[in-house]
């Protein structure tokens, strides 16, 4: 007990100092970006201009200046001879040398000035002060149109970074230059331009923005009006994203993406969440395509900080231009690029403290001995544990007893609660932008770091490290532009590598029950038999390394030949490298007598498997559009060409019995039991698309696209697959009639049908015969090996078909502060890819056929309000979907159900779950022998009463079993809201699903079914007796018996509401902020899945995507957090 006790004070000082780091970590980068704000001082001295010329005016240098810097010259033209030739050097020069060259005993002095450079004569009057006799100061009151001050309005001294904001009562002061324009402008409002004149005071009323439809949003190969779209375009924005701890995009897109349903990934370090939009569209699901910025990526290896916005293309209108890789939807990501015209230097971070969510509670070892006896008396089996045993658990005398070569242990522990208790993450962004001119660039570098539950004892660590270089110039004003956007990931993760399914949960919640210690008596490991102890198991058992390095970049050179023409060639490519390190460690068992086996796991030789992968992407594209309007017809045209190429490289290496156990290096394996493995495939993708836009006078609209893809997975007898979409729309309140109605701000009605392919059910080269080459057999004197058809090709398959429609309504009221979608869609693949029956004795895999068929019906609604009261502004979104899927066609014949979950039968979802259903329990031994019995097995009082359905006096399957309902979610909603007051903001986020069946089985509700498990849970308690005969649990029973069937009665409502997302803000007012150099401060708190309701068992997680309930648990997060602009 007291090396236990050692080791657990031990590991809470790891906890602090791991803390402790954590924040000297996140000081370093807020004292880095500090100093980052001094960037402006030391830019005078760093300040450059490519001399091209040897010999120019000093007009001359001060316009190039001017214009390759950004800084502006003051001086009096008496004073200062622009005229005047002065001779350079050609190249790169410094601003300081030439002006000190310039004016070298010419008794003209220089001075920079934040963005200006003031050249005075010396012994007069300062130079600020001659800045301050060319400046104005201008003030006054900004408005509305019902005269309440505007709180927040920014003003600027437009073409400068010079600017402020109005205050709580709406009125502002400003320095600017003489004769400059002020620019006013508030969200919700249109924006004023003012020349300022000889007035010091200048008020202002701002009108309010009608026309909010004119948001531009993402489509493929380009832009479009909000107010022309006519395809189901969901459109999510930076500030839905920014500051959140979400390890991943995907997070984001939960409650606030109508029509994409995510799904919750464990909390482990380095686990996703999964998305769908709008359902399956096949059995061969290989997910939504994600674009970033225009190239195939991977949401997770994104930096959420870096995305600007993410559009979600959810019907055929919107997704057919992309064709045959869109069946699914597609998430079109754009990032960051610069937009100020100063240099912008910004840090965001925080820093989380994670806890479960739902999870069960371990009982003491006093009740776990008491369940465990009684479940092995009612088999008909000796008591598991003895009299000696229960009186040493009840005493606490100690925490093990001899037994023979093995222990009977007799601890106290909750493994539960010391293992499952809390983790931490941090994140940190750094980001240089600018906007010039001629060039816009970001730099951008992140960093999120995820400390699992277990890292204080083992390899449960995840970290991801993000580079980003987006870089745009043009070449030649308004006709020539390039783009280049660079990025490089890299992603290392650390676990424990698992025996069979011996995960660290697995061990914690399954093996480690509370009657067994960390440490036996003699202080060696304690472990359960041949089972795990999870602290052993990390520390002794080896570690999981997976890291990964993806490096791309996409390069767009745009031209502009003629008015309305856009040329475009771009060029894409990545690099990924993958390595996975699995060291299985061999450790010991012990028994009274000391060591009585080494293994890795419960038994074998210790392990080293290393695999090493690479891909390399090639992507190019030729695209023209040209826009063109005549009087009230506008027509836009989009072609282009795009070719996709991969190629995929793994090797890999197994060895056995490392010599030492410590040092796990390949040529240290035996040469017994080794294994190779490797593989390189590629393919490639050729397309051809268009796309055509027509509006008349912005109120009948239509859109037409059309891809064809040549594919090199199919033969040439289908390799070309054609997929065309046509929508159309109808602005009702730009119609004449509609002119002078005042109840809709905006009734627009639209239409779309489409079609989009689908290869994912295809392997790589299943259109031609593929042999395996395997084995040694001796041939004469030697031994050869030989090879083997391993399935037959098939030239004729075809590829998928998904057939979509889509009709929606979206109405605006009162001036668009309420607003209101409803859409309605369906989804057919008629050409789906499904196993086809054959007689075994063929020997041999066969081809899939286009024989299934699946159908989607499904609706979606939102309503939105946005409003602002005084110097209160909020906004409330509620959105709701459903959505049914149905087998139609799954190429066999039915021959009755199956019990289980997810079955594919024809008629039914596929989610579907069969079974038993069920009548409550047995109350008395004469009621469960006179009923039908599963399998002919021994019933009795506290067994569960199954409905004989068929009436034949016998439980079986498949007469017996019922349709019990589908995994698959309905009723899918969220909420958001927020708003701000003066320097606070705030928003949160409920997500929730109406209904949803989710069957908890195994360990989770089957006590003892195994005889060599060792955990309780607080609810094994609630079993059926005469006293309790509603319990939660049949009576209990050590093995496998009838009461554990699929059926009704584990059945579980996981419908839920939970508060995803809650985030309060506050902003330091900029006058305490802008003596240290800082432009905007904000600290905020920040809460992932505070809280939920939910009739779910209460230590289950709605959530849950396993059946037995031992996954690594959600999380709940606990974020503080910061940003700074400099």
């Amino acid at each position: 007990m007291e090396k236990y006790t050692l080791s657990v004070l031990l590991y809470q000082r790891k906890r602090f100092y791991k803390f402790f780091s954590i924040m000297r970590i996140s000081t370093f980068l807020l004292l880095v970006c500090t100093l980052a704000s001094y960037a402006s001082v030391v830019n005078s001295q760093t300040a450059k201009v490519n001399i091209m010329n040897s010999r120019m005016t000093i007009g001359d240098f001060i316009e190039k200046v001017e214009k390759e810097t950004g800084y502006m010259f003051v001086y009096n033209k008496k004073e200062v001879d622009a005229n005047k030739i002065v001779t350079f050097e050609k190249g790169y020069s410094s601003v300081v040398e030439c002006l000190s060259r310039i004016f070298e005993n010419s008794g003209i002095s220089y001075v920079f000035d934040d963005d200006y450079i003031v050249l005075t004569k010396r012994g007069e009057k300062t130079e600020v002060a001659l800045v301050d006799q060319l400046k104005k100061t201008v003030s006054g009151i900004i408005v509305d149109e019902a005269g309440l001050p505007i709180i927040g309005a920014n003003v600027v001294e437009k073409g400068t970074t010079n600017g402020t904001v109005t205050d709580i009562d709406g009125k502002y002061s400003i320095t600017i230059a003489s004769g400059s324009i002020l620019l006013i402008s508030y969200i919700g409002y249109s924006d004023q331009e003012i020349q300022v004149g000889k007035d010091n005071v200048i008020n202002v009323t701002l009108r309010e923005d009608t026309e909010m439809l004119e948001e531009v949003v993402v489509v493929g190969y380009g832009t479009q009006k909000k107010v022309n779209l006519t395809g189901a375009v969901e459109s999510v924005s930076s500030d839905v994203i920014e500051n959140r701890p979400i390890k991943s995009v995907v997070d984001a897109l939960q409650g606030t993406a109508l029509g994409v349903t995510v799904s919750s990934a464990a909390g482990q370090p380095g686990e996703f969440s999964k998305i769908k939009i709008r359902g399956e569209a096949s059995l061969n699901s290989d997910g939504a395509l994600v674009l970033i910025d225009g190239m195939p990526g991977d949401m997770n290896q994104v930096n959420p900080q870096d995305i600007e916005n993410i559009s979600v293309l959810k019907d055929a209108a919107a997704s057919a231009i992309y064709g045959s890789r869109a069946a699914e939807g597609v998430i079109l990501i754009t990032t960051k690029s610069g937009g100020s015209t100063k240099t912008r230097v910004e840090y965001s971070g925080n820093i989380s403290f994670n806890t479960p969510t739902r999870i069960p509670e371990s009982t003491t070892a006093a009740e776990h001995v008491r369940l465990s006896n009684l479940a092995f008396m009612n088999a008909g089996l000796a008591p598991n544990f003895t009299e000696e045993a229960i009186q040493a658990i009840n005493s606490h005398s100690t925490v093990s007893i001899p037994n023979g070569n093995d222990w009977i242990y007799t601890a106290d522990v909750d493994w539960i609660d010391m293992m499952m208790d809390h983790s931490f993450q941090q994140q940190h962004n750094l980001t240089v932008s600018r906007s010039q001119e001629s060039m816009k660039y970001l730099f951008s570098a992140g960093w999120l770091d995820q400390n699992g539950m277990f890292s204080e004892y083992g390899p449960d660590n995840f970290d991801r490290f993000n580079l980003r270089s987006n870089i745009n110039l043009d070449l030649i004003k308004d006709k020539l532009n390039f783009d280049s956007r660079i990025t490089f990931s890299r992603m290392d993760k650390k676990y424990h590598p698992k025996f069979g399914s011996w995960t660290i949960p697995y061990i914690t919640f399954i093996q480690s029950g509370p009657n067994m210690p960390v440490y036996d008596s003699n202080g060696n490991y304690a472990r359960y038999r041949m089972q795990g102890n999870p602290i052993q198991a990390l520390q002794e058992g080896g570690e999981g390394k997976d890291y990964k390095n993806v490096i791309d970049g996409i390069f767009t050179l745009s031209y502009k030949p003629l008015a309305g023409l856009t040329l475009k060639a771009v060029g894409g490519a990545r690099f990924t490298s993958g390595e996975i390190t699995e060291w299985r460690r061999a450790y010991g068992k012990y028994g009274p007598n000391g060591l009585r086996s080494m293994a890795a796991g419960q038994n074998g030789d210790n392990r080293l498997t290393l695999t090493k992968d690479n891909t390399r992407y090639f992507t190019g594209q030729l695209l023209a559009e040209y826009n063109k309007t005549f009087g009230n017809h506008e027509f836009t045209l989009l072609g282009g060409w795009s070719a996709e190429m991969q190629r995929y490289s793994m090797l890999k290496g197994e060895r056995l019995n490392i010599i030492g156990n410590e040092l796990p290096a390949l040529d240290l394996g035996a040469t017994d039991g080794w294994s190779n493995d490797g593989d390189e495939t590629h393919w490639a993708l050729l397309s051809g698309f268009m796309r055509l836009n027509y509006s008349y006078a912005s109120k009948y609209l239509f859109e037409a696209n059309f891809r064809a893809d040549g594919s090199s997975r199919f033969s040439t007898q289908n390799k070309w697959g054609f997929f065309p979409s046509f929508s159309l729309g109808w602005r009702v309140t730009e119609e004449e009639f509609m002119k002078e109605q005042d109840i809709f701000s905006n009734l627009k009605l639209r239409a779309s049908w489409g079609q989009l392919g689908n290869q994912n059910g295809l392997g790589l080269y299943d259109h031609i015969a593929q042999y395996v080459v395997e084995g040694y057999y001796p041939f004469k004197n030697e031994l050869a090996q030989w090879a083997k058809l391993s399935k037959l090709p098939s030239e004729a398959r075809t590829w998928e078909t998904v057939e979509m429609k889509n009709i929606a309504l979206e109405m605006g009221f009162l001036d668009n502060r309420l607003t209101v979608t409803g859409e309605y869609f369906q989804k057919k693949n008629k050409d789906m890819l499904v196993n086809i029956e054959v007689p075994s004795v063929i020997g041999i895999d066969v081809p899939t056929g286009n024989y299934g068929e699946l159908e989607v019906k499904g609706w979606e609604a939102s309503i939105g309000w946005r409003d602002q009261v005084k110097d209160f502004n909020y906004f409330v979104n509620f959105s709701l979907m459903d959505r049914k899927d149905k087998l139609v066609d799954y190429g066999v014949q039915y021959t009755g159900f199956t019990a289980g979950l997810d079955q594919k039968i024809q008629g039914y979802s596929i989610g579907s779950i069969f079974g038993f259903e069920t009548d409550g329990y047995f109350q008395t031994s004469e009621e469960a022998k006179a009923a039908p019995a599963f399998n002919r097995a021994i019933q009795d009082a506290g067994d569960i009463r199954y409905v004989d359905q068929d009436g034949d006096g016998k439980i079986s399957a498949p007469n017996d079993l019922v349709y019990l309902g589908t995994t698959q979610p309905r009723y899918e909603f969220s909420i958001h809201l927020g708003g701000g007051w003066k320097s606070i903001d705030f928003s949160a986020l409920f997500q929730g699903v109406g209904k949803r069946n989710f069957y908890l089985s195994g360990e989770a509700f089957q006590p003892f079914r195994d005889s060599w498990s060792n955990y309780s849970y607080t609810y094994f308690s609630d079993y059926w007796t005469p006293e309790n005969p509603n319990a939660l649990l049949p009576r209990l029973y050590a093995g496998t018996q009838h009461n554990y069937q699929y059926s009704s009665h584990w059945l579980q409502n996981a419908a839920y509401i939970r508060l995803k997302n809650l985030q309060v803000g506050y902003t330091l007012k900029p006058e305490w902020t802008r003596k240290a150099k800082i432009e905007k401060l904000r600290i905020y708190f920040s809460g992932e899945n505070l809280f939920e309701f939910s009739k779910m068992f209460k230590y289950y997680d709605p959530e849950l995507n396993t059946v037995a309930g031992y996954m690594y648990p959600i999380m709940r997060n606990y974020s503080i957090g910061v940003n700074v602009v400099f």
